[in-house]
C-alpha cells in the first residue's frame, strides 16, 4: 500500500484495513498502554523487526498509534484515546432507507 492508495481511500477504509490484519491487532494490544520499541514488540510477537515496522507504518498512517524516536530506537504507543480520535474523524453519512408502499411500518 503506497501513499497514493491512502489518499484515494476514505479514512474509514484505512482504519478498517488496518484493523483487519491479525498482526496489527496483536501489535495494538501490546502497545495499548505503554511505549514499546519495535525490537521489544518483535521479540514479544516472535516476528522480525522489519515486519513489525511495516505494520507500524500502516497503523501510524491510520492514526491508531503514535511513534517517537529515541536515539536509534523507534518507540510505539497506541491508546484507546488515539483510536477514539481517529474514529471521530471518519465522516458518517446517513444510511438511505427505502420503504415499500405495500409494507406498513409500525411506529416505534
Amino acid at each position: 500500500m503506497d501513499m497514493t492508495d491512502l489518499l484515494e481511500r476514505s479514512l474509514f477504509e484505512v482504519i478498517a484495513s488496518a484493523l483487519l490484519c491479525h498482526t496489527r491487532r496483536r501489535i495494538l494490544v501490546k502497545v495499548e498502554k505503554q511505549w514499546m520499541s519495535v525490537g521489544e514488540i518483535a521479540r514479544g510477537l516472535k516476528i522480525s523487526s522489519s515486519t513489525i515496522s511495516y505494520h507500524i507504518s500502516i497503523l501510524q498512517r491510520s492514526g491508531l498509534v503514535r511513534v517517537a524516536y529515541h536515539g536509534r530506537e523507534t518507540l510505539v504507543r497506541g491508546t484507546y484515546k488515539d483510536f477514539c480520535v481517529a474514529i471521530q474523524r471518519v465522516p458518517i453519512e446517513p444510511i438511505p432507507v427505502h420503504v415499500d408502499d405495500d409494507v406498513e411500518v409500525a411506529d416505534p
